[in-house]
């Protein structure tokens, strides 16, 4: 087997934003045979194999032609992927004018609490700005706070985004080793970079471009101090959908016709159950939407007699309450007490020292641990060292109390 295969196989690979995990996924071929190909370990492959990733990557047929007979890797060499990893724009997006026009500087946190829609938001935005990065886009989901994964490992992510870029990791080992390549490749080129998910400071920083050419949206429920802290990132808290925009949201996702034949009053109440927050309108506005004979005032009354129960999902991405579980997961018990305790306070706001009181905890401590849950967007901290919850978050922190007293 000539040598110019495993190049070849490399560049293709890397054109079409594929890893060799996905690649071997899609054709049927082993990861470990792709692997050998591509490093030349790999001697006599089956022709049939290579017809198979041919497929997996929809060559053209002068492409086929260079993978299947590799004799002159002129038609791509010099190529210079250009990655196209975001995810499809959200349908139905509406409102967040202040948020966007916020969105501007090369390095962005976007902050809020689960199901609030930062993802929607940087990814919306990320689409109306692709004439700003010619030379690509890279998404990735840091699973910072997932059921049943792993925060992911930064030299994962930077080895992924070196593969997307066509970079030959050569003899880099060490995190540090892929951080320096992956800023060097990126140095010189209008790239965005989407950073989704993130759990920590830590996890982010080796994965930042650090070239001023390069845009760099993150997205985390914590306010990541150490970002705005020591690299100036603009801080864009996200909150919940005004009363005018939950309204044409819901309106986009149900259709108009189907809010029009409804009591005006029953929607009104129906968004209300919903507090603003963009993924408990999106699951009732798609339940409505699958069952057009059932009339709106049966939700409305689920909501009442059920609460968060009724905004919870199968699928645990789109279960509001799933995900507020997985954000109080992260406290310690110290701090998750407190968050309890909040939920059945007589008031819907609470001043510092009877926070304290309620903790049994002396001031000092009793502040630190509200900072520590405004950082994690569960509580909202205002003027005169008042804290506030909102309803929804108010509610599942009552049944968290419940849940530990029991």
């Amino acid at each position: 087997m000539r040598d110019e295969l495993g190049g070849s196989l490399r560049r293709l690979r890397c054109r079409a934003g594929l890893t060799q995990e996905v690649l071997a996924e899609r054709s049927g071929v082993s990861v470990r045979t792709i692997q050998g190909l591509e490093t030349g370990t790999r001697r006599n492959p089956r022709r049939s194999s290579l017809r198979q990733i041919a497929e997996a990557l929809a060559l053209t047929p002068s492409e086929r032609e260079l993978l299947l007979e590799p004799a002159d890797p002129g038609p791509v060499a010099g190529f210079r992927p250009v990655p196209r990893q975001l995810p499809p724009a959200p349908r139905g997006f509406v409102g967040r004018g202040s948020a966007l026009a916020d969105l501007g500087d090369d390095l962005l946190l976007v902050v809020g609490a689960g199901g609030i829609g930062k993802t929607a938001l940087a990814v919306h935005w990320a689409h109306r700005q692709l004439d700003r990065f010619p030379d690509g886009q890279l998404f990735v989901d840091l699973q910072g706070f997932c059921p049943d994964k792993s925060p992911l490992d930064p030299l994962t992510v930077v080895r992924g985004f070196l593969d997307a870029l066509g970079v030959d990791r050569g003899r880099a080992r060490s995190l540090a080793d892929h951080t320096g390549l992956y800023r060097s490749v990126v140095a010189d080129r209008r790239m965005l970079v989407v950073l989704d998910n993130a759990a920590s400071d830590g996890q982010v920083e080796p994965l930042l471009p650090g070239s001023p050419s390069c845009t760099t949206v993150i997205t985390s429920r914590r306010s990541l101090p150490t970002l705005t802290t020591r690299y100036g990132a603009h801080h864009v808290p996200l909150t919940v959908l005004s009363g005018d925009d939950a309204l044409a949201l819901f309106v986009r996702r149900c259709g108009e016709s189907r809010v029009a034949a409804e009591p005006a009053a029953v929607v009104r109440e129906l968004i209300a159950g919903c507090g603003g927050y963009p993924l408990a309108l999106a699951t009732v506005a798609s339940r409505v939407h699958r069952h057009p004979d059932i009339p709106l005032a049966e939700f409305v009354a689920e909501l009442r007699e059920v609460g968060l129960a009724a905004l919870d999902a199968d699928d645990p991405s789109i279960s509001l309450p799933a995900v507020l579980s997985w954000s109080v997961r992260a406290l310690t018990g110290p701090q998750r007490r407190l968050f309890g305790k909040l939920g059945v306070a007589p008031h819907p706001d609470i001043g510092l020292p009877a926070a304290a009181t309620l903790a049994g905890v002396s001031i000092p401590q009793a502040r630190r641990m509200l900072r520590e849950l405004a950082e994690a967007s569960l509580v909202a901290r205002g003027a005169g060292d008042r804290y506030s919850m909102h309803d929804l978050v108010r509610r599942y922190a009552a049944q968290t109390a419940a849940t530990e007293s029991a």
